[in-house]
């Protein structure tokens, strides 16, 4: 199977909820070829057990200083680079965020805000 099918296969494990099997499919992929930076993200995901980038973009998981997600960074042309960029400040804005106010009041009004609109103004907006 090609790495594009296992990729593929690993997604719809995580998407299913199977995490320690999407895991194993992702690990796979990067024995098989280290430079794909969507098998880093998606073994990221397994061990975050999330089941979509847009999970862990809502998330406060501390992605900065983890190793596959530099390493997802690193093998990343140009346009999944800025997509992945920006998956990581909208964590930091949040991780700022309750880190300042209370994070169960937080956690609420950030679940509000992003089920309202896909946006970290809205997320201000609402916040404010």
């Amino acid at each position: 199977m090609s790495d594009s099918n296992n990729i593929k296969l690993g997604r719809d494990l995580l998407c299913e909820g199977k995490f320690s099997e999407a895991k194993e499919v992702f690990v796979g992929i990067i024995e098989n070829d280290p430079s794909l930076s969507d098998a880093y993200m998606g073994k990221l995901l397994a061990e975050l057990e999330f089941s979509s980038e847009d999970m862990l973009r809502s998330s406060s998981a501390d992605i900065s200083k983890n190793d596959d997600f530099i390493k997802a960074l690193t093998f990343a042309d140009e346009e999944r680079k800025k997509e992945l960029e920006e998956i990581s400040r909208a964590i930091t804005e949040k991780r700022k965020l309750l880190s300042t106010y209370d994070s169960d009041f937080l956690e609420k009004i950030y679940a509000r805000a992003t089920n309202c609109e896909e946006t970290s103004e809205s997320y201000f907006k609402n916040a404010n």
